[in-house]
């Protein structure tokens, strides 16, 4: 998958241009297939996380926090791995810090769905003691393994995005180059489509005044 190009200021009579393009573009491109590593296992856990929350509301007598948390926590999930899709197709260090940070917060949301997930596995007393349930719901513990495994993708994902990011930065500090997306390049091209169109119907204006002139000309 390839969702950007790099541009470089090295000259064609260099030799050495086309394998430096070459490897900053292969590099690029892993980059890119990385992050896109990375967040595809975000909305995979983040979609069941949701059902399963659905289903303990469902399924609840009363309102509780454990009840509702693997909601809130899938739908955050979910939106770490379309952040990091869009990071990955534009590419630039900008963009992929800010997944990291989403990453981050992601960690935070399911270390704090687990906990509040625990306290359905258990009974509390009136004087403050607790116990293990002796019939847990099976589907609580479905959640603690989904939030588990989100917390261990999350501190993953925070981490290489960040070493992408870095890499990203120096690539585009050293020797000139910049990363181009696709978009750009798209955007490019029908810019200067329509500045070609603009040119050709300018030329084709003039033909006809001077025609009409040649015309007006012979008439006299």
């Amino acid at each position: 998958m390839v969702s950007g190009v790099v541009d470089t200021s090295t000259s064609s009579d260099n030799p050495d241009g086309g394998e430096k393009r070459n490897i900053t573009c292969f590099r690029c491109c892993s980059a890119t297939a990385l992050l896109v590593l990375l967040s595809v296992p975000h909305m995979i856990l983040g979609l069941p996380s949701m059902v399963v929350g659905v289903i303990l509301y469902s399924d609840a007598h009363i309102w509780l926090a454990h009840t509702v948390s693997p909601i809130w926590s899938g739908v955050c999930f979910f939106f770490c791995g379309v952040f990091g899709i869009v990071s990955a197709k534009r590419t630039s260090p900008y963009t992929i810090f800010c997944f990291s940070s989403f990453c981050i917060i992601s960690l935070m949301v399911s270390i704090i769905d687990m906990q509040l997930l625990r306290l359905g596995l258990v009974n509390h007393t009136t004087d403050g003691q607790t116990f293990l349930k002796d019939n847990v719901d099976p589907v609580i513990r479905i959640a603690l393994g989904i939030a588990g495994g989100e917390s261990f993708i999350c501190a993953l994902s925070a981490l290489f995005s960040c070493l992408v990011g870095q890499h990203v930065r120096r690539t585009l500090r050293s020797g000139g180059t910049r990363v181009v997306s696709n978009e750009h390049l798209v955007a490019q091209r029908q810019e200067q489509i329509r500045q070609q169109r603009e040119h050709e119907r300018k030329v084709l204006e003039k033909m006809e005044k001077e025609r009409a002139k040649s015309i007006r000309y012979h008439r006299v």
